[in-house]
């Protein structure tokens, strides 16, 4: 939010009363320090995207659970191919007496030459088993379709408390500036009313009251920069920066009401929303867990590719063929199996009847926990809608607050030089001035901060109209 603070003219104004008191003091010599070096410049759109490349171990979990998803993918639809390669060589040195070698002869000798074989082979494979194979993989494919929503959600809340530590530095570097110009002016102050002493024109009490003012000014200063420092430590974390990195933020935070009604965001809660469609995903697993044990005990036939193997073997004699299967017979077959079997009682009870008593109970706890919830989302939006509202009104009234403190402070300061004005009065209202300021300040953040939550609820960057 731009600055538009009078504190600034306010002070000129207090110079130009006591510039013919002041000039009657005693110049202080101004010692010259070394500039500090600038801070870098960061709009808010380049910390949001140095902040997303901190995400690494996010995004590694996330290719786990896409590389799971594949290989159901893979179980689901492909078969087992596997490729074998071997060599071997060996050599006979002598045969024993009285042994099948022996009577082999010349037939039973291993020259030395290298035997070497390769070959391809399909393990058996599942054709059907009555649809077992596909709910399991639609359990796999709902569970990644939920992964992929919590994945963008991750990078949305992350992206999200960027915004958040952004505007909460730029707050606080506002409201050190607001300090600053305060303590400027009580330091004003209490100058001239020195001044003012010395000519007797003020008392000693005037005195002590502006050096308390002064003090307190200090202190509101010492506390906004260590604020400051504070939340830039917090940004800097998130953008992965040493703890000292200074910015310059540049972009300006500006207040944007929402007009959304109730109704607009139900249908997005609905349609998007990761909590609801996490809930949803629950009751389908749950409800895939229960189709599974009723056709684990019921007698379900299962048919299956037994695979085969087709070897090349190289060796002393010339090479051999062995096409698919072959069994000591010298039988080349291909082969397939139907099977079937019945539970009828073992530790999970008779015909599986507690395991299908735990997956009845697994699908209730799943409704019983979407409808709580629901409604419990349902409330939860209303209210922070509702919030919102409320803090746009007290926003409008904070800022008209604040220019009316400000109209008076700076009529307070013009009666200065007439004697008018109490020492109670003139800081009293000073520190209305800058206390407004301040609420006013964190009042646009918590606005923020609230829109934010409402948009990461729905499953959205911002909500419809915001600019952030």
């Amino acid at each position: 939010m731009r600055n538009t603070s009078p504190i600034k003219t306010i002070l000129a104004t207090i110079l130009v009363l006591g510039l013919a008191l002041l000039t009657m003091s005693p110049a202080t010599p101004l010692s010259l320090a070394a500039p500090a070096p600038a801070p870098e410049p960061l709009p808010l759109e380049k910390a949001i995207e140095r902040a997303l490349t901190q995400l690494q171990q996010l995004k590694l979990e996330f290719e786990k659970k896409e590389i799971a998803y594949n290989r159901a993918w893979d179980q689901m639809f492909m078969p087992t191919v596997n490729l074998t390669a071997s060599t071997t060589s060996a050599k006979t040195l002598t045969h024993l007496k009285n042994t099948n070698a022996e009577l082999a002869g010349e037939a039973a000798y291993n020259h030395g030459y290298p035997a070497s074989s390769f070959g391809i082979s399909l393990a058996s494979y599942t054709l059907f088993n009555s649809f077992r194979d596909q709910l399991n993989f639609e359990n796999a494919r709902i569970q990644w379709e939920q992964d992929q929503l919590d994945y963008a959600q991750n990078f949305r809340v992350n992206r999200n408390n960027t915004k958040k530590a952004y505007f909460k530095v730029k707050m606080e570097q506002e409201k050190f500036e607001s300090a600053k110009r305060s303590l400027e002016i009580s330091q004003a102050i209490a100058n001239l009313v020195r001044v003012s002493f010395a000519g007797k024109r003020s008392t000693e009490r005037d005195v002590s009251s502006a050096n308390v003012d002064l003090l307190n000014a200090k202190n509101l200063v010492n506390d906004a920069e260590k604020s400051v420092n504070n939340e830039m430590s917090n940004l800097n974390k998130l953008l992965g920066d040493s703890v000292d990195k200074q910015y310059r933020l540049t972009t300006e935070l500006q207040f944007v009401p929402i007009t959304i009604k109730d109704e607009q965001l139900l249908k997005l809660y609905y349609a998007q929303a990761p909590n609801f469609r996490s809930l949803k995903t629950s009751i389908r697993s749950s409800e895939i867990g229960l189709e599974l044990a009723e056709k684990d005990r019921m007698p379900l036939p299962t048919v299956s590719f037994n695979g085969f193997n087709i070897a090349y073997t190289q060796g002393y004699y010339g090479p051999t063929h062995t096409p698919l299967t072959t069994d000591k017979d010298g039988r080349v077959e291909v082969s397939a199996s139907i099977s079937m079997s019945i539970p009828i009682f073992g530790p999970d009870g008779l015909f599986k009847n507690r395991t299908i008593r735990e997956r009845v109970i697994d699908r209730t706890i799943a409704e019983t926990n979407f409808t709580q919830k629901v409604i419990s989302d349902q409330i939860d939006l209303k209210s922070g809608l509702s919030a919102i509202h409320q803090q746009q009104k007290n926003i409008t009234n904070l800022k008209e607050s604040y220019e009316n403190s400000a109209s008076l402070l700076d009529g307070l300061i013009s009666q200065m030089n007439k004697g008018t004005v109490t020492r109670l009065e003139r800081r009293d209202a000073i520190n209305q001035v800058v206390q407004t300021e301040f609420q006013l300040k964190d009042l646009y953040l918590a606005h923020l901060t609230a829109k934010l939550a409402l948009a990461e609820f729905v499953g959205m960057d911002k909500l419809p109209g915001d600019l952030y």
